[in-house]
């Protein structure tokens, strides 16, 4: 009886379905390859490569992480990754030639056009097609990158434009560079704001919304290799002190913002409300690009210097693992998306206890008390092999198939009703 018990155990065990383990996708772009690089997140190894025609200049995915969006500048086009197969399954011809790639987390994408007057794009997801469009006023086009930030609700999207001071142009000398903020209503679809910064800041590059006021962080460009980070909250545009700035993000809680340092290989950590950096993390060489998991557990680092992706573990902040990806990868966007795809792998397996070798049980003069027998006062009375065979098997003890446990009851119950009274 002992041996059908432990059967029942292992039966239970293999019918016991095991769940899948979601992972999630990181699109690197390799723009020397033409190539972006796709990187299953759970095994931090590359599962594709897709060839494009351009070097994107950026990508983003999209909040159901089914479809990845990338910038062709030269064709003026935007082109759509299946997720599913990791090929191209679409390309949306644009207004003018397309920098930054934003998706917010309601499903839309929104893609910033670097003509005259520089203009947001809205994009239909489901669609695929242009939407809707907000001219956001003139720039000087081919002196900035043309990027973006949507809040984290998604209530509003920035975007940084370059133009001339009342008193130089920008063309012959930095200090005639002003830099304003443009800000968009998502759900109005419309310019709402415009904010005119400090003197300091030069030609702008990436930015990222701080909060909790909602102000941005900003890379000021000194050269082209980028600049220093600086807040903008309170319109003071006090510097980080991190150099050759070259990509940022905010991390899943909103206190800190990473900010890639392409002059030393580093990422450096901002404290939102402090605006102090609070560590440096080292990567690999002439980091151009990052974005945080939107499980906020990871960090990826794009190294356009060695070819590789730094992962960073922002519960430890240090890295632990690089993955070797194409030539020069370097993007800007949040270039990885939701846990959505099922690989196989179990995510928990059932509680397992190890079973014991069987082995003869001791005789015993006096009759084993059943359960019923033993039971305290109010305490409910336990299923499956409530009975004499309990003592002898104590891998029986719970879960058992119904059935199976049936049978052990019935059992015992009969054999003490074979044994003579005393």
């Amino acid at each position: 009886m002992r041996s059908a018990c432990i059967l029942a155990a292992t039966i239970e065990m293999a019918l016991v379905p095991t769940m899948a383990l979601a992972s999630a996708r990181a699109y690197i772009v390799n723009r020397d390859d033409r190539t972006i690089s796709v990187i299953n997140t759970t095994t931090e190894r590359v599962v594709a490569t897709v060839s494009v025609d351009e070097a994107p200049a950026a990508i983003a995915v999209s909040a159901d992480g089914h479809t990845a969006y990338f910038s062709q500048t030269q064709s003026a086009s935007l082109g759509v990754v299946d997720a599913s197969t990791n090929a191209i399954s679409k390309v949306i011809p644009m207004p003018g030639p397309p920098f930054g790639v934003l998706a917010d987390k309601m499903g839309a994408i929104y893609v910033v056009i670097g003509t005259q007057p520089v203009q947001l794009v809205v994009v239909d997801a489901e669609r695929q097609e242009v939407s809707a469009q907000v001219s956001l006023g003139d720039s000087l086009v081919g002196l900035q990158a043309f990027l973006g930030a949507v809040s984290p609700d998604g209530a509003l999207i920035v975007v940084p434009l370059l133009v001339d001071s009342e008193m130089y142009p920008c063309l012959i000398t930095p200090l005639g560079c002003r830099v304003h903020l443009q800000y968009i209503d998502t759900a109005a679809k419309r310019l709402v704001n415009t904010f005119f910064l400090p003197d300091i800041v030069s030609s702008p590059g990436d930015v990222s919304f701080a909060p909790p006021n909602l102000g941005v962080y900003l890379e000021r460009s000194v050269s082209s290799s980028g600049g220093d980070p600086i807040l903008l909250g309170d319109a003071s545009g006090r510097g980080v002190g991190v150099q050759c700035s070259r990509g940022l993000a905010l991390d899943a809680d909103r206190s800190r913002v990473l900010s890639c340092s392409s002059c030393d290989g580093t990422v450096s950590v901002i404290d939102t409300v402090t605006n102090t950096l609070s560590d440096t993390i080292a990567v690999g060489v002439a980091p151009a690009g990052i974005s945080v998991a939107m499980d906020g557990s990871t960090a990826y680092v794009l190294n356009s210097g060695s070819n590789s992706v730094s992962v960073i573990d922002l519960a430890t902040l240090r890295v632990r693992s690089t993955i070797e990806v194409g030539r020069h990868p370097s993007s800007h966007g949040r270039f990885i998306g939701p846990d959505v795809f099922d690989d196989g792998t179990p995510t928990s397996r059932p509680v397992q206890t190890e079973t014991p070798t069987p082995t003869a049980a001791p005789k015993s003069e006096t009759p084993v008390p059943t359960a019923s027998e033993t039971a305290s006062p109010g305490a409910p009375k336990s299923g499956g092999c409530a009975s004499a065979e309990r003592a002898a098997s104590a891998d029986c003890n719970t879960g058992l198939l119904v059935p199976v446990c049936v049978f052990c009851a019935l059992f015992a119950i009969r054999r003490r009703a074979r044994r003579p009274l005393s």
